[in-house]
């Protein structure tokens, strides 16, 4: 990977140490506020030739381009994975001796190994926490669950928070008062009638193109919505919800770019996604009982929007597959594509224990690096990425699958 440093007058702001036998971790625990949170989706287009989202090409330098910079190759590819028992139980007390990790089917030499309660490696974590009108019922006991995550951050652990009206709250700091004081501010904002524009898809993809570098060792990202914006992601012919004709209002909103874009986006930041969809889980629900579930999902909106839930089966089967399901589908893709999982918040109750179960997962992964020779390719694309653990073909590995090579320009 590459990792870039800002200079100051007399010191880098963080610096990332590299010897054949261990890799030392320091980051800059507090960044400013980035004064346009979201403003590199404006430099995005959809090519539909492509069928991808690309950079629109501008005679102004980057913000990234502003800055006085230095590049590192530090060749280290590094990923976190969770080994679980044929119980499905966390495997502990592996060594690195046990590990063999592979790219694109070569085992490759192990440089670094950590486990996930290592203090000395920092976590950098996002909340990305959707506060649209469906998602009012959950937020208070979200909230409450959150500050405890505060207070799970460790001496080099930073937290940043976001809201699906692409706001920036708090950039990424220790600051555990600041932190808990946004949560506040927040559940203040909802309780004087404030509401997200379920823009939550726009959110991580900002997130991922401005917040996460390469500086950051660990991203995490906590991702709670019920992913409604995947109808207006490209194409959206694909995405299972009929949009207005060209022309009209709601074809503004269509993105530049599609759920794919989002989790090379992921891929490229190294990010693990945990994923928390707060309602009625329909994502491996027989047909027959979907009509049920999606009523009692429904119910549940009806409470907020104060329509009625008193639809066919038929109706009901239309509504699930039309709307519901490709946005559960969509939220729980972007942390199954990074390694991650997805939860169900179904009840506000359950917040903390989802929260507190994120946490421990967090803890319970090993953290494995390799050093990316000089004579392998450069070329920006996606390559495989597997971890096994020697003699034990039963275990299996919960972990990212894939990885972006590190791209060289000529």
């Amino acid at each position: 990977m590459i990792v870039w440093f800002r200079k100051s007058a007399c010191c880098l702001a963080s610096l990332l140490f590299l010897t054949s036998s261990q890799v030392a971790f320091s980051q800059t625990k507090e960044k400013p506020r980035l004064k346009n949170f979201g403003s590199s989706l404006d430099r995005l287009k959809w090519d539909s030739k492509q069928q991808a989202a690309v950079e629109k090409s501008s005679s102004k330098k980057s913000s990234r381009d502003d800055e006085d910079v230095v590049r590192v190759d530090t060749q280290l590819i590094a990923t976190d994975v969770l080994v679980l028992d044929g119980r499905g139980q966390p495997v502990k007390d592996l060594t690195r001796e046990d590990f063999i990790i592979s790219e694109d089917g070569e085992p490759q030499e192990i440089g670094h190994f950590s486990l996930g309660t290592d203090q000395t490696v920092p976590k950098s974590i996002v909340l990305i926490i959707d506060y649209s009108g469906s998602e009012i019922p959950y937020i208070e006991k979200s909230t409450l669950a959150a500050k405890k995550l505060v207070d799970y951050l460790g001496p080099e652990d930073r937290m940043a928070i976001v809201t699906d009206d692409v706001k920036l709250v708090v950039n990424f700091t220790s600051d555990r008062k600041k932190l808990k004081r946004a949560l506040d501010d927040l559940l203040q904002l909802l309780h004087l009638g404030a509401q997200g524009k379920s823009q939550q898809f726009s959110a991580l993809m900002a997130t991922t193109r401005e917040l996460i570098s390469n500086e950051d060792i660990r991203p995490i990202i906590i991702f709670q919505t019920d992913g409604d914006q995947i109808g207006f992601l490209q194409p959206p012919t694909r995405n299972g919800r009929a949009l207005p004709s060209p022309g009209g209002v709601l074809p503004s909103l269509i993105q530049p770019f599609s759920l794919d874009d989002i989790v090379l986006a992921l891929d490229k930041a190294r990010a693990t996604v945990y994923t928390v969809i707060p309602n009625v889980r329909l994502i491996g629900v027989s047909e027959e009982e979907l009509p049920q579930q999606t009523k009692e999902l429904m119910k549940k909106a009806g409470r907020v929007f104060g329509f009625s839930a008193n639809f066919s089966k038929k109706d009901l089967l239309r509504y699930a597959h039309e709307n519901y399901l490709p946005s559960q589908r969509a939220a729980a893709k972007v942390a199954t594509a990074t390694g991650g999982w997805t939860a169900f918040l179904e009840l506000p109750e359950q917040a903390d224990e989802i929260y507190s179960r994120i946490m421990l997962d967090v803890d319970n992964r090993y953290i494995l690096g390799y050093y990316y020779s000089s004579d392998r390719p450069r070329d920006g694309k996606r390559h495989s990425l597997s971890v096994t653990v020697k003699n034990h073909p039963e275990y299996q590995i919960a972990g990212r699958k894939s990885f972006i090579a590190p791209l060289v320009n000529p």
